[in-house]
């Protein structure tokens, strides 16, 4: 392993935290989250700001927007992950997740993927120009931009499709007619919506590439599809199999080629 891609794994790593906090719009029935790993990810998330770090030399050496994705970065620990969060909350019996704060998680997540998933191809496209890369790397990154894609499309899909049946029940209540508490919802749907719209427009991939690509451009379709009949009561049949029965592994494709390049980090 050479000190390059040993520099950029760190700042994927980090990328991969950040995404991992959509584990917490999942409900889990039954099911406890894992308080270790809860403690784990905002230890590092922090730590890597605040230590010298590849992320924190980068930032620092980046000026007024280097300045500025660190404070997105430390509101995004605090208002999540510290200990006046109200999404996540450590309790006796555990952690708790407040499941209506979802839009909260998203709005921080979308855009702090990004910019982190921005920030890494900038120094692997680098890398690869001075022959400082090595084997593997690349694909597990890229296997990774896909996964997290097919994931943040699917749980936030759910959350629309769950928001709409609220705004149509809140119309139902009211005999048809707008009112404070549909309008209100109107806001979560558009703020939903622009977070799809977000993802797939941050998103280069080819119809005529591998399958992986076909079926992420195939959910994308399908989602704007649906939304675009968001006025009638077919939605509420809707399920989500085109988002749930790919052949392709998005997430054990993804375990694969990043444990091949788990090395980097020790």
């Amino acid at each position: 392993m050479n000190r390059t891609t040993h520099a950029i794994f760190t700042l994927f790593h980090y990328s991969i935290l950040i995404r991992d906090t959509l584990e917490y719009t999942l409900m889990k029935e039954g099911r406890e989250y894992n308080v270790e790993m809860f403690k784990e990810r905002r230890r590092i998330l922090l730590e890597s700001l605040d230590k010298p770090t590849q992320l924190s030399d980068f930032l620092k050496r980046n000026g007024e927007t280097g300045a500025k994705i660190d404070s997105q970065l430390r509101e995004f620990i605090d208002e999540i992950y510290g200990d006046d969060s109200i999404v996540l909350r450590l309790s006796n019996e555990g952690l708790r997740v407040d499941h209506s704060q979802h839009i909260k998680i998203y709005s921080y997540v979308v855009g702090l993927y990004e910019t982190l998933s921005d920030i890494v191809y900038g120094f692997i496209n680098q890398a690869k120009k001075d022959n400082l890369l090595d084997d593997g790397f690349s694909d597990a990154v890229e296997t990774n931009n896909k996964f997290y894609r097919a994931l943040s499309y699917m749980v936030i899909f759910t959350d629309l499709v769950k928001t709409f049946k609220e705004f149509n029940d809140a119309m139902r209540e009211n005999n048809g007619q707008p009112s404070p508490q549909s309008n209100f919802i109107t806001n979560d749907i558009n703020q939903l919506v622009s977070f799809l719209n977000f993802i797939r427009a941050h998103s280069q991939f080819d119809r005529n590439q591998p399958k992986a690509d076909a079926e992420l451009i195939t959910m994308f379709d399908a989602t704007e599809n649906i939304i675009s009949k968001m006025t009638a009561e077919e939605v509420y049949n809707y399920t989500l199999d085109w988002a749930t029965n790919y052949d392709y592994d998005f997430e054990k494709e993804s375990k694969t080629k990043i444990n091949v390049v788990n090395v980097y980090a020790d």
